[in-house]
């Protein structure tokens, strides 16, 4: 039941982060919230054993409004964006960093999400596919406002691709409809 709830509420999932429809998850049972919230956090963190009783009782707080964020044994946050319930894996950035030679799709398994490298009109001299950091800029732009013009999520913001040669961002990551 917690499994097919959480798949009728899930509105993304990167691996790292995932995404719920916040009302979704308010609108199942208890015991059944419980434990989908215990498999959600167990799942990302990759304790066998699960989650404490006050753990996942302030992750309740989160999901009913009482806190606007919790972290649980420093490995997940779970916070409220909006109308969505996040869930991401905690560790510093960057969260992924891979080497590209050449155009094409190219897989990123930390995100689970494939993206294709077409010409920039660049070199790839040097090139490497990573999550946005502050302070990024595009032909003077800052990327967080290129990401907020794309309405990217605030909460995938963080792990969001750029293309960048040479310390120099060359493009970001649109979305597909």
């Amino acid at each position: 039941m917690a499994y097919e709830s959480a798949r009728n509420a899930l509105v993304f999932d990167w691996n790292m982060i995932r995404g719920f429809l916040l009302e979704e998850i308010r609108s199942l049972h208890e015991a059944v919230l419980r434990r989908f919230l215990v498999n959600t956090i167990t799942s990302m963190t990759g304790e066998l054993r699960g989650i404490g009783a006050l753990q996942v009782e302030n992750v309740l707080r989160v999901v009913h409004g009482d806190i606007t964020a919790h972290s649980v044994q420093r490995k997940v946050r779970i916070c409220r964006e909006g109308s969505l319930l996040i869930f991401h894996r905690m560790q510093k950035e960057p969260h992924y960093i891979h080497r590209i030679d050449a155009e094409g799709d190219f897989y990123i398994p930390e995100i689970g999400n494939t993206i294709r490298i077409m010409s920039t009109g660049a070199a790839l001299d040097n090139a490497v596919l990573r999550c946005w950091q502050p302070g990024d800029r595009m032909f003077g732009r800052r990327i967080a406002e290129v990401l907020s013009t794309m309405k990217v999520p605030r909460s995938l913001r963080m792990f969001w691709p750029v293309l960048v040669s040479n310390g120099i961002v060359l493009a970001v990551a649109e979305t597909q409809e």
